[in-house]
């Protein structure tokens, strides 16, 4: 099977939550079985299965492709063609589960059938889980297994749809559900009963106030940059002439990793011991119950981890400047400006991991430099546009991205050893910076990615105040170092003769 036909078939179980994913685990198994490969289902739920496989050598180490065989329903919404019939219009496929997340499992086993096994030094795991959109529960289930795993993966990446932006870390998930249980009686004798649905209200203005503060509270690696609390659900009452004595909410707390959920928890059972003391003043038998759903932490990935390097070294810079024929003659699109950076400047950084840097700019070379930096092990990056959507927009790409405002980043330049223009400020014939760069500290160093001229006046009054200085020139050497090696294969060598051609045809 191709892997059309494998995403169609895949597309065409309609496991909703409500539904058995029996006959895709099985279709799942079956493909496996026959191009060579072992897997086990794994039952949970009655009727809902786990898909695991483990290919490869038997060592430690590893990569697991993890994804979620369910999909959300389909009821009321106006599809103009069968939602469990993949169906292509306009070269885009169409059906439920395309993109979360049946694509994924397609393609990861489309391509298992060119991987060579006996070639493999580390293994690959597939875990295909059930019913995460109400809740993860298929994984949850599957932990104990995992945990019993020897060898276990060492990294795992979730095909999640993401727009082909890395994700490397995720709010945690708490779900409650809190009953009220008060006393009942006639609407006109309201001094006779506990009305639940009053104490509710009072809670919910309690979250309501805890939200505003949390608020306070920002993590700019997420959007909201904060803990958010939202109350989804609620029921409760008979009849409007009766004073109810039960009404039951849901809440949940999305909790980013730099929140303390567990203290937040705690504030919430002491203000419900408020609450039902009050209830009980007046009524013993009245109560308050509190009882956790769902809960799942929240979680970040080490910006420096290998897998990040890994996926951000495929993901690239969304940009091409060099087109070359493969050996198959395919046309393959490239971009040497990372390259660039890296040999000229960045490579010969010493405790590269304790810098901290400044990217000026946020248009084409941006995402270049960023990446750049990170690769080099620098992840405590700031960046300042004077468009700050721009900025915003690179920080979906690279989370770790702190966002300067441009009228502020001027006065907080002596804080960053490592400095880069990634604008066009500078570029001959055009606008220089309207500040001088004089609060620079002494041991910061100065990368401009022009080169025409060879120096920008920024960097020529840097350089005359003793800080050290690189232009865009080297950049540009090693970037056509490196076409030259795509092009032909040879890795043409760089000496100063070459440097001083290049310096006197851009004067």
């Amino acid at each position: 099977m191709n892997l059309d036909q494998i995403f169609s078939k895949l597309i065409s179980f309609p496991t909703i939550s409500e539904n058995s994913n029996k006959e895709l685990a099985n279709f799942i198994i079956d493909y496996l079985n026959k191009i060579g490969l072992k897997a086990k289902k794994i039952e949970g739920e009655k009727g809902r299965f786990n898909v695991f496989c483990r290919i490869g050598p038997k060592k430690d180490g590893g990569i697991a492709f993890s994804g979620h065989t369910d999909v959300v329903p389909t009821d009321g919404q106006k599809w103009t063609s069968n939602p469990f019939n993949l169906t292509m219009k306009n070269n885009k496929y169409y059906g439920r589960g395309t993109a979360d997340m049946k694509g994924f499992i397609a393609v990861v086993l489309s391509l298992l059938k060119k991987l060579k096994i006996k070639e493999m030094k580390k293994p690959l795991f597939l875990i295909f889980s059930y019913d995460e959109e109400v809740g993860c529960l298929g994984i949850q289930k599957l932990v104990p297994f995992l945990n019993k795993l020897d060898p276990k993966p060492k990294f795992c990446i979730v095909g999640e749809p993401t727009e082909m932006k890395l994700v490397n870390q995720h709010k945690g998930k708490k779900n409650f559900e809190v009953s009220f249980n008060g006393l009942e009686s006639h609407s006109s004798l309201i001094n006779e009963g506990v009305n639940a649905i009053q104490y509710c209200s009072k809670f919910i203005q309690f979250l309501e106030a805890k939200q505003k503060l949390i608020e306070k509270k920002k993590d700019l690696n997420f959007y909201p940059s904060f803990t958010t609390i939202n109350v989804g659900k609620i029921s409760g009452g008979t009849a409007v002439n009766i004073i109810p004595n039960n009404c039951k909410i849901e809440f949940e707390i999305r909790d980013t990793p730099k929140f303390n959920t567990e203290k937040f928890v705690n504030q919430i059972k002491d203000y419900l011991l408020i609450l039902e003391g009050e209830m009980k003043s007046f009524y013993k038998n009245c109560s308050i119950s509190l009882s956790e759903q769902n809960n799942f932490p929240p979680l970040i990935t080490n910006h420096n981890s290998n897998i990040i390097s890994l996926c951000l070294e495929k993901l690239r810079t969304n940009s091409v400047n060099t087109v070359y024929l493969d050996n198959s003659n395919t046309i393959v699109g490239e971009n040497t400006d990372v390259f660039g950076l890296q040999a000229a400047y960045l490579k010969e950084i010493v405790n590269a991991e304790k810098k901290k840097a400044l990217v000026i700019g946020a248009g084409g070379v941006s995402p270049s430099v960023i990446f750049s930096l990170q690769k080099s092990k620098i992840t405590n990056v700031s960046i300042a546009n004077r468009t700050l959507d721009k900025s915003i927009f690179l920080k979906k790409r690279f989370n770790f991205l702190n966002i300067l405002e441009w009228e502020t980043f001027k006065k907080k330049l002596n804080e960053f050893d490592i400095i880069i223009n990634a604008t066009s400020l500078g570029l001959k014939g055009g606008q220089d910076f309207d500040f001088h760069f004089d609060n620079v500290k002494d041991s910061s160093i100065y990368i401009d990615t022009i080169y025409n001229p060879i120096e920008t006046k920024t960097l020529k009054f840097l350089k005359n105040n003793k800080i050290k200085t690189f232009g865009g020139l080297d950049m540009l050497i090693y970037q056509g170092q490196k076409s030259f090696y795509l092009w032909h294969k040879i890795n043409p060598e760089i000496d100063e003769e070459l440097v001083q051609l290049l310096n006197s045809k851009l004067q």
